[in-house]
């Protein structure tokens, strides 16, 4: 049986090798993770201001995340715009996935917007670390650190003397008030002020002993005035933005270089070869949705056909029936009207005895003994057997002394013989003490017993 889904899986091996794959390559790998890294470095110089310790690190992965879905949809999306002008080609029907195409350009300027941010944070870098050189490694910046450590020498001096003058000062005014005691008090000022100008307080050097900001901007806008130092920032800008899109035209290269070669090799045979199979595949598929649709539908008329057949012989069972009963009480009414036998037992529904007629007897006489019954052929044996199964559920048959005239040794014969023919041929059973039962119905066992006289069973 063939379904659908199986149709479409036999169409995809046939045009397997003429569809693109999107599984990534080492190279494609490759372009990524460099691409990454500066669009990484881009967004770490945004995130840095606002996000300090792990979290900054936990969003940076989730970038990285985001990069690598970005780039699948990216690949997915070409190669399924690809493949399906491919297919097109060859199926001569469905339409071209221009949706993918779209998401395509969304996922790549979503990469290359990340790239642009992170070229110039890498040009500004750049920038400021050249610049920082040049200021650094020149002659002048060398002068301003000799500078800066002699007045730090200086400063150390400074700190020493201003040390040694402070002790000095307070020995010399403790000396003072011990000289000039009571009424000589009065010149100790005197004596203070005669110390004090003849030592000085120590002059603090004006040198800090570190490169002033203003002197290092200075010298720093003076060391970078040539071309490259007032250009690197755009060169750099450059060469990251054509860095990052030719990773990024690298990591679908391959999606566009087997796209051409697949393009390529579609020439006219080749694509008319294809469409024989496929047009071949459906073709078998069709024949088969209509051979199955006209046996599905030979089904349902054969089966509303046995069901109105078996309608009409429920009928025609009911009919046959009322045919069986009419013509059984009209053998009931032939047999009274021949002076027949007819079953007399009282005991049995449906059946009347008739065998003594009240109005018949005369008076002062007795009626006839039960046995006192006329010699029966065989058929009506049988029909005298049944006489108890026609109207009733029960299938047990009459008693031969219901039957026949037990005393009769002719007609106990005669009965025992159509027990045995009928036995033999499964109409009756006998069930131990019981008695006999019937199988078959009164048709059936008198059909069996005219087949046997006529086999010569007589």
């Amino acid at each position: 049986m063939i379904t659908q889904n199986e149709v479409k899986k036999h169409k995809e091996e046939i045009l397997k090798g003429f569809q693109l794959e999107t599984t990534p390559t080492p190279k494609s790998l490759l372009a990524l993770f460099f691409s990454g890294l500066i669009s990484t470095f881009g967004i770490y110089s945004i995130l840095k201001g606002m996000i300090e310790g792990k979290a900054l690190y936990i969003a940076l992965g989730i970038f990285v995340i985001i990069l690598g879905v970005a780039d699948t949809f990216k690949r997915g999306s070409l190669a399924k715009y690809y493949n399906s002008i491919i297919r097109k080609k060859f199926l001569e029907s469905g339409k071209i996935l221009k949706l993918n195409l779209y998401i395509f350009f969304l996922a790549i300027s979503f990469m290359v917007v990340f790239d642009i941010v992170g070229s110039f944070s890498t040009a500004n870098y750049v920038e400021q670390k050249y610049k920082d050189y040049r200021a650094t490694s020149s002659k002048e910046y060398e002068l301003l650190k000799d500078e800066a450590k002699e007045g730090k020498t200086s400063l150390e001096l400074y700190s020493q003397e201003l040390t040694t003058w402070q002790n000095d000062k307070k020995d010399a005014y403790k000396i003072c008030d011990e000289k000039w005691r009571g009424w000589k008090s009065k010149y100790k000022a005197k004596c203070k002020e005669e110390w004090r100008t003849n030592n000085p307080k120590p002059t603090k050097p004006t040198e800090n002993g570190t490169v002033s900001v203003n002197d290092y901007k200075e010298l720093k806008d003076g060391v970078n005035d040539d071309f490259l130092s007032k250009y690197i920032f755009y060169i750099v800008l450059f060469l990251s933005i054509s860095l990052t899109l030719l990773l990024q035209y690298t990591t679908v290269s391959e999606i566009q270089d087997k796209k051409d070669d697949i393009e390529e090799s579609l020439t006219g045979m080749i694509i008319g070869i294809l469409q024989d199979r496929i047009h071949e595949l459906e073709t078998n598929f069709i024949q088969h949705e209509t051979k199955r649709n006209e046996l599905i539908s030979n089904a349902d008329k054969k089966e509303k056909e046995l069901g109105r057949d078996f309608e009409e012989r429920g009928k025609a069972i009911s009919i046959l029936s009322m045919e069986k009963a009419v013509q059984s009480r009209g053998e009931i009414v032939k047999r009274i009207a021949n002076n027949q036998y007819v079953p007399h037992d009282r005991a049995k529904a449906g059946f009347v005895d008739f065998s003594l007629n009240q109005e018949d007897i005369e008076p002062n006489q007795e009626p006839k003994e039960q046995n006192n019954k006329k010699d029966y052929n065989d058929e009506e044996m049988i029909y005298g057997l049944y006489a108890n199964t026609f109207n009733s559920d029960n299938t047990k048959l009459t008693p031969k002394k219901d039957v026949i005239n037990i005393n009769k040794r002719k007609e106990v014969e005669k009965i025992s013989k159509i027990y045995k023919v009928l036995t033999k041929a499964g109409a009756i059973e006998l069930r131990g003490n019981k008695g006999y039962y019937a199988l078959k119905d009164y048709d059936e066992a008198l059909k069996i017993y005219r087949d046997s006289l006529i086999g010569g069973e007589r």
